[in-house]
């Protein structure tokens, strides 16, 4: 009797990934490979209604593991972000996408308005209502620094922080903290006029407000903190300036509310 092998029976992809995640993202995992099934479709006609202002909700994605939620939510990044040609080859690749062509032009129609597609991967870190806002506000800004030209929202977070500073207490304090070796290291700037001549005279100054925000984390100024309204004008400002729409994308989120179950009046 012949012995046959596996590789007879089996064809194994070579480019299969496991789990989708920011490893496999990395490694140039496809998403081309995700099939539309129905639940699916409904995600896209759900993110087509966001986008097109029909309702104002989030949406979620939940299930069981080992459903495909990662998947979903990174085959969605990708079909926000590839170009046209792209998305009408996946469309076409599949018979139940052939049947939702309004879709297809609507999605189309929006990326052709302005889609700034921003993604995260985990949220077990994150136990208090700071560290969330600062997540949002770095998710966004990684995505706006791959856009050449893009207004970061520099002038709403650094107006509240020179309007702060300009304070005589503020700016006495200020003053003394950057005399510590760290915070000399820190900055160019050695008092807190002149980080407000910076703030007010040059149009690129996220560098120095990443340094701000830093010290204002360390050394427990909270007024110098993102907060819930603060972040909510930024995002505003940046939407205004660009001209475009913010989807964020946040796989793994679940975790975050186990770390926040009793803290969840910021979020």
């Amino acid at each position: 009797m012949a012995s046959n092998k596996y590789c007879e029976y089996f064809n194994v992809d070579e480019a299969y990934f496991p789990c989708i995640d920011e490893s496999a993202i990395n490694a140039g995992a496809p998403w081309e490979t995700t099939y539309p099934h129905e639940t699916f479709i409904e995600l896209l006609n759900s993110v087509e209604k966001m986008l097109g202002g029909t309702t104002n909700r989030s949406i979620w994605i939940h299930g069981a593991y080992g459903t495909g939620k990662s998947q979903c939510a990174y085959a969605l990044k990708k079909i926000l972000e590839v170009p046209e040609n792209e998305l009408r080859a996946y469309w076409d690749k599949y018979e139940p996408l052939k049947k939702n062509n309004a879709l297809l032009e609507k999605i189309i129609g929006h990326k052709e308005q302005g889609i700034l597609t921003a993604y995260r991967y985990a949220s077990g870190s994150i136990t208090t209502p700071q560290q969330l806002f600062f997540a949002v506000q770095e998710s966004i800004q990684t995505s706006l620094s791959a856009v050449p030209g893009s207004y970061k929202g520099e002038n709403t977070l650094k107006e509240s922080v020179i309007a702060w500073l300009e304070d005589p207490a503020h700016n006495s304090f200020v003053n003394n903290l950057l005399q510590k070796p760290e915070w000399m290291a820190e900055f160019s700037q050695s008092t807190a006029d002149e980080i407000i001549n910076t703030l007010k005279k040059r149009s690129e100054v996220s560098g120095l407000m990443e340094s701000i925000f830093k010290l204002a984390a360390k050394e427990g100024i909270t007024a110098l903190s993102l907060t819930a309204d603060s972040l909510c004008k930024w995002i505003i400002d940046i939407v205004n300036n660009n001209h475009t729409k913010i989807v964020l994308i946040w796989d793994e989120f679940s975790g975050f509310f186990r770390q926040n179950r009793n803290s969840l009046d910021e979020f």
